[in-house]
């Protein structure tokens, strides 16, 4: 189904968990920033076959996907590739649509009935809001030229504890894990703005071989943000503690000419899971904000795409209790010299002195 203003469309695909599929500002010809399995998208036998389905657009999902035997991914232990699973329960729960507005925005519900890795039924009631932005300043309080091109998508998402157990330290966690999966390209770049507090300003590993992301893939600038290559040149991951990051994340895709900015619902105060394949069960100090790099040749995820990920604290929700994350995701087609005013009103971060800017 389509949400749409003149040129802006969003793609959302209720059939996959409620996914936005395409987003674009210049009609159907125009470019879609969202990554997409064409294989995935058609069905039917050679879908079945894949690995991982549903590596497609923007997306919620259930997490954890690590912390020890709080996690839905695993059914046994120890937690390496082989163990790794993810069925169609939390990846693509059926939502039906509750209620279309102007055209603009959709309403979709669903549920997950799953165990944890402990054995405990999780039984949730999702919740998906997804409006179409067609202005900037609904967003940010900024104004665009006439020559930059906008769309950006807003999602409010809601899981409710359906199930007769309250989710806590013994019974296990939840929470709600937000991706936006984008095509790579050669020159595709992420810029983390990051706070000056206590802890690592970045956690970061690569998954061949766990060891640290190289220095001319991952880079600290003194002005407080970083930058990562999202190029599909390594696989890796990086992340910010609810303490460091700002609630905003942008990537630049040079060749394409486009920026996307991602603003989430932060409460740096509150207790955030280690998502990470951890063996022990860890509910605090976990990242708010990660980034993937995902190269080309990897078997679980065909494709060169990059994402930008954004997550609720831990929930713990007794029978009845409900929690919302929010996200928005803005999409620029502009200049450089435009980028970078965008990322310097709403980031506080001037980038103009990076070579991919130049």
């Amino acid at each position: 189904m389509q949400l749409v203003n003149g040129t802006q469309k969003l793609a959302v695909c209720p059939s996959l968990g409620g996914r936005v599929v395409a987003a674009t500002f210049a009609g159907d010809d125009g470019f879609n920033p969202f990554f997409v399995n064409p294989v995935d998208i058609k069905g039917g036998p050679e879908a079945e076959k894949l690995i991982f389905r549903g590596a497609i657009g923007a997306r919620d999902w259930l997490g954890p996907e690590g912390c020890g035997d709080m996690s839905f991914y695993f059914h046994k232990k120890p937690m390496v590739f082989e163990n790794w699973y993810v069925d169609d329960r939390q990846n693509l729960p059926k939502m039906k649509v509750e209620e279309m507005s102007g055209g603009t925005s959709v309403v979709t519900t669903g549920e997950i009935h799953i165990n944890n890795l402990r054995g405990n039924q999780f039984d949730i009631r999702i919740e998906q809001k997804a409006e179409l932005i067609t202005k900037v300043s609904d967003v940010f309080d900024i104004e665009l030229p006439d020559e930059a091109a906008f769309v950006g998508v807003r999602r409010t998402t809601t899981f409710e504890n359906i199930g007769n157990n309250s989710w806590d330290e013994e019974y296990g966690y939840s929470f709600i894990w937000y991706l936006a999966m984008l095509r790579a390209s050669d020159e595709s770049y992420v810029i983390v703005p990051y706070k000056d507090d206590s802890g690592p300003i970045v956690i970061d590993y690569r998954f061949n071989d766990n060891q640290k992301i190289s220095s001319d893939r991952l880079m600290l600038r003194e002005e407080e943000y970083i930058v990562f290559r999202a190029d599909g040149g390594e696989r890796g991951k990086i992340g910010f503690t609810p303490k460091r990051t700002l609630g905003i994340v942008y990537s630049v895709d040079i060749s394409r000419q486009m920026l996307c900015a991602l603003k989430f619902d932060l409460y740096p105060e509150a207790n955030y899971m280690n998502n990470l394949w951890t063996e022990n069960a860890i509910t605090t100090g976990g990242n708010a904000l990660d980034i993937y790099n995902n190269t080309g040749d990897n078997p679980v995820l065909p494709g060169r795409f990059y994402e930008l990920e954004a997550v609720s604290p831990r929930l713990e929700l007794a029978p009845g209790q409900s929690f919302s994350l929010r996200t928005t995701t803005c999409f620029f087609h502009s200049s450089r010299q435009i980028m970078n005013h965008i990322i310097s009103k709403t980031g506080n971060r001037d980038i103009s002195g990076e070579k991919f800017m130049e």
